[in-house]
């Protein structure tokens, strides 16, 4: 009797997780797709027998590689949308952290075109946003951590990524030297990244000066505490609460509260994991 193998694909049509049993242990390269499965697969994964790497992708779970993960969004995971528009985001960690869109049938973003055949969310730059409430700690006794995955076009300053009622993560555009992602509770750290280009940003939150941000390719900037986010409250993504908005693309956003030293233990293998997922057009 042949071997049956465990097929999973996630939809690109409506991003739910389909599950089959099949004789065949590499539908895509059969051109196997099961009858009323609706979109192109993005995630595949196989249980019961073997896979064929070289054409089907097991799903990189980021939240159990980043160590303390309070924060999991990935641009092809727990996305409720209406049509293109992406009304609720979940996160992936389970419990709290839910993003909703900030204003009702406006959406917190658009689909994106996403890096390495990976989607992701893409605002519009004007009303589209999300809101969210997640506990977080002080950094005077637990650091935060956040690590993302997007790209800027050269379209405007105050560019907001994630805030709430003290933090503000910006993306300046700054004339001639491209973009600055900036982490800022009054007091900023800056580290410049060309516009248009998909990158790993990352900015620790400590309650010292051994804060730190780093953008894609660029020198890790430090020596400045830049304070923190606010323990609770509603949060802002792609929106600063007042006029700020996001540009751009975000397929990956990672929240974490480990120490600074455990953190930087683990970014070699997140970044690893980032290149095999999105490819190496990702500057990490």
């Amino acid at each position: 009797m042949a071997s049956k193998y465990q097929m999973q694909a996630r939809s690109s049509a409506n991003g739910r997780l389909y599950s089959w049993l099949t004789d065949v242990p590499d539908f895509v390269a059969a051109g196997y797709v099961t009858a009323g499965f609706p979109g192109t697969a993005q995630d595949v994964a196989v249980a019961g027998g073997g896979i064929d790497t070289g054409s089907t992708t097991s799903s990189i779970n980021f939240g159990a590689l980043m160590p303390s993960c309070i924060g999991y969004w990935r641009g092809d995971l727990g996305l409720h949308t209406t049509g293109s528009v992406v009304n609720t985001w979940d996160n992936q960690v389970g419990g709290a952290g839910n993003i909703t869109e900030h204003t009702a049938g406006v959406g917190i973003a658009n689909v994106g075109t996403g890096v390495g055949g990976k989607p992701s969310l893409a605002p519009n730059g004007t009303t589209q946003a999300g809101d969210y409430t997640l506990a977080l700690p002080a950094p005077a006794t637990t650091n935060f951590h956040v690590y993302a995955v997007y790209t800027i076009p050269n379209a405007g300053a105050n560019q907001v990524l994630v805030s709430d009622s003290s933090l503000d993560l910006l993306v300046f555009a700054a004339p001639s030297s491209g973009a600055l992602l900036q982490g800022c509770d009054g007091v900023f750290l800056s580290c410049v990244e060309s516009y248009n280009t998909w990158a790993r940003g990352r900015v620790s939150f400590t309650g010292s000066t051994s804060d730190v941000i780093k953008w894609g390719s660029a020198t890790p900037v430090t020596g400045t505490s830049m304070g923190n986010a606010a323990s609770s409250g509603t949060r802002h993504l792609f929106y600063d609460g007042s006029t700020n908005w996001m540009h751009g693309e975000l397929a990956l956003l990672l929240f974490s509260n480990a120490s600074l030293s455990t953190f930087l233990a683990a970014l070699p293998t997140i970044d690893a994991a980032v290149t095999t997922w999105f490819g190496a057009g990702v500057q990490v």
